[in-house]
C-alpha cells in the first residue's frame, strides 16, 4: 500500500502507529493521522498553528473527549473511517498519475466530514467550513513541479545525461534534417534508418546535448528527449490488457506535456509488442496519437527491420519521415577518430600517434563483424589503447612488487646490524623507486605506434606466422611429395591469397592441403566439399536461402566463418565438381574480394582460398598426361585466371603412394600391403579411397 505514497506521507502514516501506542487505543483512526501531522512541520500543521492548535492542547482534549485507554493488543488495524478516507486519496491520486501527498489525503479526510479527529477540531472551536477553504486557497498557490511517474519509471531523461556524451563529428546533414523535420507542424516524427554501428543513437545523443546547451532552433530548447525501450514495458504484464493500460498512461503524459520526446531504439520491435491473444499491440496503439499530432517520436532502426516490419503496416509507416544514415567516408572517419583520440588518451593514459589512426581505419575495414564504421574503428581503438594501458599497469605492479622484496631485505639485514648490507639493499630500493617515478612520468613509454596496431591486430585475428625454411621442413617431413610442389607453395604464400593443386586422383592433392591446413590453420580454416554442391540451388547453403523462403533467417557456416576469421583459409575440395552457378560466385568473390549474402549485406573476403582439382585420366596406367588441356575442360577458364598460383601434381608412383599409407597406419600388416598396392597398381581403388579404408582397418576384398 505504501508504495502509492510519497515519502512525506508514508513518515505521517507510520508516526500514526506511534500515536495510537502512546494513546493506548485499540485502532488507528483519524484523530492519530492528524496528531501525527501537528507533530512534524508541514504544510497542514502550519494552518492549525495559526487558528491555535497544537500538538500538546490536541492531544489533551482528545484524552478529554475519550478517555484513558487501555489496550494491550499489538496489530495495528485502521478503522472502516480512515481506510475508507486512504482509499479516496489513492483514486483520487491514481486520475492524475501522481503518488498519493499529504495535502491529498488531508483533503480527502475534511471531504468525508466524519471522524473522531474532526470532531475534536470541532470541540476546539475551530470552524471546519473556514478551515477547509483557507486549506483549498494555500494547497492551489503552490506549484507543483510536473511529474512524470510513467517515463521516470520506463524511460531515461537523455537531457540530464548530455553531459556525458561524446561529441558527434561529421553528421551534421543528418543532425540538420533530424532538427528540421523535429520543427514541422505536421508529420514531425523522423526515423533513422541505417545499418548497425553507424551511430543512429548518437546522432539523438548530440540532438539531447545541443538542447542543454541552447543551440537549437527556439522551438526546441525546452524540449526533453526519454528514451524508451519495449522490453521495460511488455515487462510484468501478465494479464490481458495490463500492457494497453500501461502504455496509454504513458503516452496520456506525453500528450500532457508538449515538451516531451519520444525516442525508440529499434522501433520495428513495437509491431507486436505486448499484443497477447485479443489485445492491442503498441504500434496500433501509438497510431492515433501520431495521427493527432500530439506527441513527437524519434525512431531508430535497421533499414532491414525497417522493410521487414514497419513498410508493411502502411498506416503507421506513412506517420515517419525517413533519414538515412549512412557510413561515414574515409575522410569523414579519420576526423571522428581523431577527435575521439583526445578521449581515449584521457581515459586510458596513453598517447596516439597519427599513423596510428591511419592504420585503424585500414585495419577495421577488414573485420566482418555485424557491426559498421565508425562503430567498428572505434572498438578497435578502444581495444587497442586497453591492451596498451594494462601492459603499463603490469610494468608498474611488476616494479612495486621488486620494491617490495627489497625493501624487506633492507629491513632484515639492518635487524640483523647488516648495516653495510642494508646500505645496498637501500640504493637498489631508491634506483627502483626513481624508476617508478620516471615510467609513471614518461609518456613517450605509453605511445602506441602504427606497428602496436598491427601486432595487435595480428595476435587477435592471425595466428603467427611460421618462418618457410620451418614450414618447409614440416611438409618434407609429412608428405612424399617432390621437392618442387612444396618449394612452389612456400614461395606463394606471402603473396598469393587463392591457390589452386590439380592433377590426377591420387596424387596427393588433398593430403598436402589437410597438411598444410594442419600446420598453419589449426582452427582457422573451413572446409567445403563440392560433391555436396553440384545443383545450382546448392548455392543457398553458402549464402542463405533467399528472403521469405524457410531458413532465410539462419547464417549459413560459410557466412558465420568469413566473419569471425577474417584471416582465415577456405578450402575448397574438387571445385571441379561444382555447378555453374557456384563456380560463377566463387570468380565473383575472388574478383571483388566481396561476398554477397542472400539479405544483401556485403561481407569483405580477406582470407586465402585453396581449390583442388581432380583431372581426369583418359588411359589407366599411363604416368604422362596432358594435365593443362584436361583442367580447362573440366573447370571454367575464368575461375582460372582469378586464380594467383596453380601448382600441378603428377602421378604418384606406387612406392610413393604405400609410402603415405603406410604413414597412415603404421600397424598395417605386410599382407594388407600387399593388397593395397594391387588395387592401386590395377586402377581399382584411388590413393584417397585406400587410405578412408587403412584408417578403418578394413581388409580388402583380394584381386580377382
Amino acid at each position: 500500500m505504501y508504495q502509492s505514497f510519497d515519502e512525506e506521507c508514508q513518515s505521517i502514516l507510520l508516526k500514526t502507529v506511534q500515536e495510537k501506542e502512546a494513546l493506548k487505543d485499540e485502532f488507528i483512526g483519524s484523530e492519530h493521522l492528524i496528531l501525527a501531522i501537528l507533530k512534524n512541520e508541514n504544510t497542514i500543521s502550519s494552518l492549525l498553528n495559526q487558528m491555535g492548535i497544537t500538538y500538546h492542547n490536541y492531544k489533551q482534549k482528545l484524552r478529554k473527549l475519550v478517555g484513558k485507554q487501555s489496550s494491550k493488543k499489538t496489530w495495528n488495524l485502521y478503522t472502516p473511517f480512515l481506510k475508507q478516507v486512504i482509499v479516496s486519496a489513492i483514486l483520487k491520486s491514481k486520475e492524475n498519475h501522481t503518488p498519493v501527498t499529504l495535502p491529498t489525503l488531508f483533503q480527502s479526510l475534511l471531504e468525508a466530514g466524519d471522524g473522531l479527529g474532526l470532531r475534536t477540531l470541532s470541540a476546539m472551536d475551530v470552524d471546519l467550513s473556514a478551515f477547509t477553504q483557507l486549506f483549498h486557497d494555500t494547497t492551489k498557490k503552490e506549484v507543483l513541479p510536473k511529474k512524470h511517474l510513467m517515463l521516470d519509471s520506463f524511460g531515461r531523461n537523455l537531457i540530464t545525461d548530455a553531459p556525458t556524451f561524446d561529441t558527434v563529428i561529421g553528421r551534421e546533414n543528418e543532425l540538420n534534417l533530424l532538427i528540421k523535420t523535429l520543427c514541422k507542424r505536421k508529420k514531425s516524427n523522423p526515423i533513422l534508418l541505417g545499418e548497425a554501428g553507424v551511430g543512429k543513437t548518437a546522432l539523438v545523443e548530440e540532438l539531447a546535448r545541443r538542447i542543454s546547451q541552447k543551440r537549437v532552433p527556439t522551438e526546441l530548447q525546452n524540449k526533453k528527449i526519454y528514451s524508451l525501450e519495449t522490453s521495460t514495458l511488455v515487462a510484468g504484464t501478465k494479464y490481458r490488457g495490463e500492457f494497453e493500460e500501461r502504455f496509454g498512461q504513458l503516452l496520456k503524459e506525453v500528450e500532457e506535456d508538449p515538451d516531451i520526446i519520444l525516442f525508440i531504439d529499434e522501433i520495428h520491435t513495437l509491431i507486436g509488442a505486448g499484443g497477447a491473444e485479443g489485445a492491442i499491440d503498441a504500434s496500433n496503439i501509438l497510431k492515433p496519437a501520431l495521427a493527432r499530432g500530439k506527441i513527437k517520436l524519434i525512431g531508430a532502426t535497421t533499414i532491414q527491420e525497417f522493410n521487414h516490419y514497419i513498410s508493411k503496416d502502411k498506416a503507421f509507416s506513412r506517420r515517419f519521415e525517413l533519414i538515412y544514415v549512412l557510413e561515414p567516408k574515409e575522410e569523414v572517419l579519420r576526423d571522428i577518430l581523431t577527435s575521439s583520440a583526445k578521449q581515449y588518451e584521457e581515459y586510458h593514459s596513453v598517447r596516439l600517434e597519427e599513423s596510428t589512426i591511419t592504420k585503424i581505419m585500414e585495419l577495421s575495414n577488414q573485420l566482418n563483424n555485424d557491426s559498421h564504421q565508425p562503430d567498428k574503428a572505434l572498438d578497435l581503438l578502444d581495444e587497442i589503447c586497453t591492451s596498451k594501458h594494462l601492459l603499463f599497469e603490469r610494468t608498474l605492479v611488476g616494479l612495486t612488487e621488486s620494491i617490495q622484496k627489497v625493501s624487506e631485505k633492507k629491513n632484515e639485514n639492518v635487524c640483523q646490524g647488516n648495516f653495510r648490507e642494508a646500505l645496498l639493499w637501500r640504493n637498489k630500493e631508491c634506483k627502483l623507486r626513481e624508476d617508478l617515478e620516471k615510467r609513471k612520468m614518461d609518456t613517450p613509454e605509453n605511445a602506441i605506434t602504427a606497428e602496436d596496431v598491427t601486432i595487435y591486430f595480428d595476435e587477435k585475428y592471425r595466428s603467427k606466422p611460421m618462418s618457410s625454411s620451418a614450414l618447409k621442413k614440416k611438409l618434407e617431413n609429412d608428405s612424399v611429395h617432390k621437392e618442387n610442389q612444396i618449394a612452389k607453395l612456400i614461395e606463394a604464400i606471402p603473396k598469393a591469397s587463392s591457390f589452386l593443386f590439380y592433377g590426377p586422383e591420387g596424387t596427393g592433392k588433398n593430403y598436402l592441403a589437410e597438411k598444410w591446413i594442419k600446420i598453419s590453420y589449426p582452427n582457422r580454416a573451413f572446409t567445403v566439399d563440392m560433391s555436396e554442391y553440384q545443383h545450382d540451388h546448392d548455392v543457398n547453403k553458402l549464402l542463405g536461402a533467399p528472403l521469405g523462403y524457410s531458413g532465410c533467417e539462419e547464417e549459413t557456416p560459410f557466412l558465420s566463418f568469413l566473419k569471425s576469421n577474417p584471416y582465415g583459409l577456405i578450402y575448397i575440395k574438387n571445385i571441379h565438381l561444382a555447378s555453374k552457378k557456384i563456380l560463377t560466385t566463387f570468380v565473383d568473390i575472388l574478383k571483388s574480394k566481396k561476398v554477397h549474402d542472400n539479405r544483401g549485406r556485403v561481407l569483405n573476403a580477406t582470407q586465402k582460398f585453396l581449390f583442388t582439382v581432380s583431372v581426369q585420366k583418359k588411359n589407366l596406367g599411363f604416368v604422362e598426361f596432358s594435365s593443362d588441356k584436361e583442367l580447362t575442360k573440366q573447370i571454367s577458364q575464368l575461375l582460372l585466371d582469378q586464380v594467383d598460383v596453380m601448382i600441378p601434381f603428377e602421378t604418384m608412383s606406387s612406392k610413393e603412394q604405400m609410402k603415405i599409407i603406410r604413414q597412415a597406419n603404421k600397424n598395417i600388416d605386410s599382407k594388407q600391403l600387399k593388397e593395397i598396392e594391387t588395387h592401386l597398381k590395377l586402377g581399382k581403388i584411388t590413393l584417397s579411397e585406400a587410405l578412408k579404408k587403412v584408417k578403418k582397418r578394413q581388409l580388402l576384398e583380394s584381386p580377382s
